[in-house]
């Protein structure tokens, strides 16, 4: 292998992103539906009487927490749990900060 030069496996981004991906599903306002398209494409979600579905896997747990975050109250995370309640959590200390309680 030449120097600098990185093996083919790790080249293959695909692989590399996805190992230990952290998937999410969502349900989203319906009037989200043009920033799912430009962010993750046309064919990213399924819409359903109650919203835009979205599928996919992030990175990074970080990374798709702030991602749902960033959509205030149009998203409604249906899994993981573990996002669920970290989620909650977050919306109860700020209601206890904005509360004044």
């Amino acid at each position: 292998m030449r120097p600098g030069s990185s093996p083919p496996e790790e080249m293959d981004f695909d692989r590399r992103f996805s190992a230990g991906a952290y998937r999410l599903k969502a349900l989203f306002d319906k009037g989200e539906k043009y920033r799912l398209i430009e962010e993750y494409g046309p064919e990213c979600y399924r819409e359903t009487p109650d919203g835009l579905l979205l599928e996919r896997e992030f990175a990074s747990r970080s990374n798709m927490r702030e991602w749902v975050l960033s959509f205030g109250g149009r998203a409604e995370v249906l899994e993981p749990d573990e996002l669920r309640t970290d989620l909650l959590r977050q919306a109860e200390a700020m209601l206890k900060k904005y509360r004044g309680t």
